[in-house]
């Protein structure tokens, strides 16, 4: 079954076929969210509607382990008034990407004429993405390049945290013969970062593919290249410079009294470390999610608060840190390991009584559960190391490889 996040991706890359369709100059005349606050107001425009209906054959977007998804099911999620802020920053995004695109790269200035050109939009499928995403594994088997060098990429979204793809029959040609070459165990070893990047550089350059990363958009879109050149992310990520660390033992209340409590005003359970990064504030928030049993690092910036990053398990974190620190990195694996494990004794007795529980008190539970045992272990190591003189490098590190600007990460363009 889909996901909303599969259902506004998909959305996406029709919106943006939708665009390529109309033309620059009919796109910022009809793309307009305050003429068309809803997706059945847009509709009854005939151009739109035309546009949409030739745009739907040109996207190639699919859900996990599904089916193409048809026009009606995407219209459908996106008519769907709980859906209104992903149906703006549908529209958004469509627009600013025609207005900037010929911006990335020059190559791509023909798609501002009416009608399309050589471009199709991919989501989940078979020949871009997931060809895409082979070839990042079998360079990833080869390349130990993540974290100056250090370890391997977790995954693929470190490389390149693309959502959907804008590219043409040559690029889906060019993957499919680069997997072709590379793809035999012999060969496979021969295949590097170096040479996926190159590959995927020269199909951006020649406006060919282009690898578009979303975050939801609200009232303004900024679009970010990334990783095209690297003395320019150096300088962005050597800028970075902490400002504050929060973190302090979770004190439990009463459910009564924590319900009671407005958001706002509850301890938080994670350790925050408040981080500049050139004119961005955000924060490296270190949590444990008890609903998935991971313990993250994520990147969240204060403007639009979608996060922009993640480092997705306590082993990767150590092994980030194990780069600056052995002796740290280990004491911090071993204290979460057996808060792991207490984490999970604790937890049984609250899964028998889940059933004759509301969801909201069994929440407020496992969360106690969880910031009493993994967060009470994790919390202070973690404090003491961003305090200690490695703290700064460990920050940059975090902040470099959760939103995928290692040295060998791929280039993408973001639109938030």
């Amino acid at each position: 079954m889909a996901d909303d996040t599969s259902y506004a991706e998909s959305a996406q890359a029709l919106f943006c076929a939708m665009a390529d369709f109309l033309g620059k100059t009919e796109t910022i005349k009809l793309m307009d969210v305050k003429e068309y606050p809803d997706l059945e107001s847009l509709m009854e425009n005939k151009t739109l509607k035309k546009a949409m209906d030739k745009a739907y054959p040109r996207i190639y977007t699919h859900y996990k382990g599904g089916a193409k998804f048809s026009l009606d099911q995407i219209t459908k999620w996106l008519g769907d008034p709980k859906n209104k802020k992903w149906y703006n920053s549908t529209i958004l995004i469509a627009k600013k990407m025609m207005q900037e695109i010929s911006s990335i790269d020059s190559d791509f200035k023909n798609i501002e004429s009416a009608n399309f050109q050589n471009l199709y939009y991919f989501r989940g499928d078979d020949e871009v993405m997931t060809n895409i995403e082979m070839l990042f594994k079998i360079a990833n088997e080869a390349d130990v390049v993540a974290v100056g060098g250090t370890m391997k990429f977790g995954d693929v979204n470190k490389w390149s945290p693309a959502d959907i793809y804008f590219g043409s029959t040559a690029a889906k040609a060019k993957i499919k013969a680069t997997i072709k070459e590379y793809g035999t165990p012999k060969s496979k070893k021969a295949f590097s970062f170096m040479m996926l990047n190159a590959m995927m550089g020269e199909l951006i350059n020649s406006g060919d593919i282009l690898p578009l990363s979303l975050k939801q958009a609200a009232g303004s879109v900024t679009i970010k290249k990334v990783n095209f050149v690297r003395s320019e992310e150096e300088k962005y990520i050597n800028s970075l410079k902490i400002t504050n660390i929060i973190w302090s033992p979770y004190k439990a209340l009463p459910y009564e009294k924590f319900s009671a409590t407005p958001r706002t005003q509850r301890q938080a359970r994670d350790l925050q470390v408040k981080i500049a990064v050139g004119q961005v504030t955000g924060t490296l928030k270190f949590r444990h999610d008890p609903s998935g049993g991971k313990y993250l690092a994520e990147y969240i910036p204060d403007r639009g608060n979608a996060k922009e990053g993640q480092i997705g398990s306590a082993n990767l974190i150590s092994k980030v840190m194990e780069t600056l620190d052995t002796t740290a990195a280990a004491k911090f694996k071993r204290e979460y390991d057996k808060a792991f494990l207490k984490f999970k004794e604790e937890m049984k007795p609250l899964i028998k009584q889940k059933a004759s529980m509301n969801t909201d008190k069994y929440n407020w539970a496992r969360g106690n559960v969880s910031a009493t045992t993994i967060m009470a272990a994790t919390g202070p190591v973690l404090m003491d190391f961003f305090k200690g003189k490695n703290g700064l490098k460990f920050a940059k590190l975090v902040f470099e490889y959760s939103t995928s600007r290692s040295i060998a990460s791929g280039k993408f363009v973001i639109a938030k």
